[in-house]
């Protein structure tokens, strides 16, 4: 009831486990054996309370790196709104990621310069999760579909939405 009663106030719900492994458990393994710690309640917010947390954020020192699955300049003109970035040129597209991370391994222009990231590939996600934490950051990501495993797995902590296998 209460799962049915925060899903019709347009909050997202997550249920949260724990598997004590020595090793990274394979998709297969991942919804088996798990102990249940609880529930948490995202709300949307509305979007000037949404700009205020974040900015709250940036005020705090966290970097905050946008990954959608919007076009550049959808992606940028959101980002332009929340306060994350100042123009366009902080915006990186799939194709503008092809090899990039390979050619700025130490993240440098990934935390101080790119921001936002239009469509990435699972792959490109991936790598900027590994990236930024070979810079010394810890990284926090939110997954929204299997294809997002590899990089919930390389990053310190992760939230996940319900994943079906078909």
């Amino acid at each position: 009831q209460v799962i049915q009663y925060l899903s019709s106030q347009k909050t997202q719900v997550y249920g949260l486990s724990y598997q004590n492994r020595l090793v990274p458990p394979s998709q297969e393994e991942m919804e088996k054996n798990l102990t249940f710690l609880g529930l948490v309640a995202f709300m949307q917010l509305p979007y000037p309370d949404s700009k205020e947390m974040i900015q709250s954020g940036l005020d705090a020192g966290l970097k905050i790196i946008m990954m959608t699955d919007k076009d550049r300049d959808a992606a940028s003109d959101i980002a332009q709104e929340l306060g994350l970035i100042q123009d366009k040129n902080a915006v990186a597209t799939k194709e503008d990621l092809d090899g990039f991370i390979a050619e700025h391994s130490d993240a440098t222009i990934v935390v101080e310069r790119l921001r936002v990231y239009s469509r990435p590939s699972p792959e490109h996600k991936l790598n900027l999760v590994q990236s930024l934490k070979r810079y010394g950051l810890s990284i926090g990501f939110c997954g929204k579909s299997p294809k997002d495993l590899r990089a919930m797995r390389a990053a310190d902590v992760s939230f996940a939405s319900v994943f079906r296998s078909s």
